[in-house]
């Protein structure tokens, strides 16, 4: 049984309940991608969606400054960048993530390797470590 989610792709992540505690584990998402992965994983976790995130999935700078996400939001955002290859900066400052949201973040940079720069309050050498390890190729 795997752990987490970076051994799961974007849509076999919101089935699976040791990670995301999601009762529907029928259905299937894994042809899911973009903005409908996203707003399927903001109901599973019962956040509202950011229309913001959704107009600007396909730009390669994301500003979410300020959106107050909290680790739920956090959580529905870094379902949908796993499968994400368009954006490479990402910007996260004043959201209330916590140490819940920069775990799901962490696993979420594990398997995206087009996000190359990350600003953000919270876990900051975490993170940084994390996106040295991936440059280096590790």
């Amino acid at each position: 049984m795997h752990v987490g989610f970076p051994c799961y792709t974007a849509g076999e992540m919101l089935c699976q309940p040791d990670c995301f505690a999601v009762t529907d584990t029928e259905r299937s998402f894994a042809t899911v991608k973009g903005a409908e992965l996203y707003i399927e994983a903001c109901k599973l976790v019962g956040v509202v969606p950011v229309s913001y995130f959704i107009r600007n999935m396909e730009e390669p700078v994301m500003n979410l400054n300020h959106h107050g996400l909290g680790p739920k939001g956090t959580k529905a955002i870094a379902i949908a960048l796993v499968s994400n290859t368009t954006i490479t900066h990402l910007e996260l400052e004043d959201n209330w993530i916590l140490g819940e949201g920069t775990t799901y973040l962490v696993q979420m940079l594990r398997e995206n390797c087009y996000i190359q720069e990350m600003v953000s309050t919270f876990s900051l050498p975490i993170i940084n470590s994390c996106l040295q390890g991936k440059q280096a190729g590790l």
